[in-house]
């Protein structure tokens, strides 16, 4: 045997010093049970549905948007293909807004295009027929409160599904909740001109895009 080696066989003297703790130190008072208080807060309905898979919240989602246009097509009295067609760019926000926490956000330009892009397509198919006889003047808005009603229970929806319902997210929701409405109503309103389509179905995604703006002003980010 080497005369360099060590003639014991316990640690070198630099780490003579390391020695396991005989206990831990102690937490902060109250630390332990604010912890235990913020995860009893995070239990209930609203986590569950956040927790669900992608792919399941993503269904449920589109679940609800292709409900809302197919109970406006049960009594068609406007354009079947106009619904079908709010529906599809609807469905296509809600997927879009609950993609996966891990998965990089659309890139800034993007984002504000496709919600730009929302509000032309509604704006602009406000004028399909600009030869359709006027409404009268009280029934231009009588589209607006069923609408409204519709597009807020999807947001509803959209909100206690989405994991991040801040920024973009939130004015892709809000857009896919104001289509929705829209597809559910072009296939139950008759109605045709533009002041009507402007007043009772456009600006039922204005309401929603301002809402979401509002949302992001006075909620703390999640």
């Amino acid at each position: 045997m080497s005369a360099d080696l060590p003639a014991s066989d316990g640690p070198p003297e630099d780490l003579a010093g390391f020695r396991p703790r005989d206990s831990m130190p102690s937490l902060p008072p109250g630390l332990r049970e604010a912890a235990m208080e913020r995860i009893a807060a995070k239990r209930g309905p609203l986590t569950w549905l956040r927790e669900r898979p992608t792919g399941q919240r993503r269904a449920l989602a589109l679940a609800l948007v292709g409900a809302c246009v197919a109970s406006g097509l049960l009594s068609i009295k406007g354009s079947g293909a106009l619904a079908i067609l709010f529906g599809a760019v609807a469905a296509g926000g809600a997927w879009l807004s609950l993609q996966p926490l891990h998965q990089p956000e659309v890139p800034r330009a993007t984002r504000w295009l496709a919600t730009a892009g929302a509000v032309a397509l509604v704006v602009a198919l406000a004028f399909l027929d600009p030869l359709a006889e006027p409404a009268p003047v009280a029934a231009r808005l009588k589209c607006f409160v069923p609408g409204a009603t519709i597009a807020l229970g999807v947001y509803v929806v959209w909100r206690a599904l989405s994991r991040r319902p801040a920024g973009f997210a939130s004015f892709a929701g809000a857009t896919a909740a104001g289509l929705t409405a829209n597809g559910f109503l072009a296939a139950r309103c008759g109605a045709g001109d533009w002041q009507h389509m402007l007043l009772g179905h456009a600006s039922v995604l204005g309401v929603l895009l301002v809402l979401a703006f509002l949302l992001e002003k006075a909620l703390p980010a999640r």
